[in-house]
């Protein structure tokens, strides 16, 4: 039972990384100088949840 919640518990964070990716990505079309500073934020933004 502890493997598929481990496996559970990965799957959660490689959802969350993707989406980071995603939102890195459209930063950096949008406005490519602030895509460091909007990463950092929706990655703080995800970590408070």
């Amino acid at each position: 039972m502890r493997l598929l919640s481990q496996a559970a518990d990965d799957r959660i964070w490689i959802g969350k990384i993707s989406i980071l990716r995603c939102w890195a990505k459209v930063a950096q079309i949008l406005r490519p100088e602030a895509q460091v500073e909007q990463a950092e934020r929706v990655g703080k933004g995800g970590q408070e949840e």
